[in-house]
């Protein structure tokens, strides 16, 4: 009869056995953690740029187009008070230096006009149509005192026109004024869409900053748990 070996011969000779077993459970929600950190810290880095190139662009908008478009409109206001000027002045002393004057300031509306129009173009809105306006009144403004540098009237002829004239005066600066104010307004508009963009990026940035935190201190608790 063999002798039967007892187990303690065996479990000398016998190497222990050491398995990791991660329930997948775990290992899914790690992922899932591991991901919102990559996603949030992403978001962190880009977030920032493409409202802070907004904000740019926006203050570009301001300083290249709207302030310079402003200043022009009011320049358009100045020199049809300087036609006004020049043309009173001949009417009243007969000296052709005021006719001067007159050319001269007419010289600079239309460069005005010239500078302007692609402005409010970019601009946008109702500003386009508050321009035209203004451009529109301008031909009729100068059609008497073109009349009367042609020599096609008389300046006694001319001085009959004045009432019409001076309506036209009005009409053409208070167009002026009303596309300096849709100006004014555009710039208030995308004064407060900057404000409202900065104040968006700071809540997006802590929001996306506590989803990461979080996310990782999840990612440490798994790990941790294993």
């Amino acid at each position: 009869m063999k002798p039967t070996p007892s187990p303690s011969s065996h479990a000398g000779s016998a190497e222990p056995e050491f398995a990791l077993d991660v329930h997948p459970d775990y290992r899914r929600r790690g992922l899932y953690a591991l991901w919102f950190v990559v996603v949030s810290l992403v978001a962190l880095l880009l977030v920032p740029l493409l409202l802070e190139r907004r904000v740019a662009e926006l203050r570009g908008e301001i300083a290249e187009v709207a302030q310079p478009a402003r200043l022009l409109t009011v320049q358009v206001e100045v020199t049809a008070a300087w036609e006004a000027a020049a043309l009173r002045g001949y009417l009243l002393t007969g000296d052709q230096r005021f006719l001067d004057m007159y050319v001269r300031a007419r010289q600079d509306e239309r460069h005005v006009f010239t500078r302007l129009h692609p402005l409010v173009a970019r601009l946008g809105g109702a500003l386009p149509a508050r321009y035209l306006e203004v451009r529109e009144l301008a031909p009729l403004w100068h059609a008497s005192p073109t009349a009367l540098l042609e020599g096609r009237i008389s300046p006694e002829e001319y001085a009959r026109t004045l009432p019409q004239q001076q309506e036209l005066y009005t009409r053409i600066t208070g167009a002026a004024v009303r596309l300096d104010g849709e100006i004014g307004r555009v710039i208030l508009q995308r004064t407060a869409r900057i404000r409202s963009l900065e104040r968006v990026g700071l809540v997006l940035t802590a929001i996306l900053v506590l989803v990461a935190l979080a996310s990782a201190m999840l990612v440490a608790r798994l790990v941790l748990a294993q």
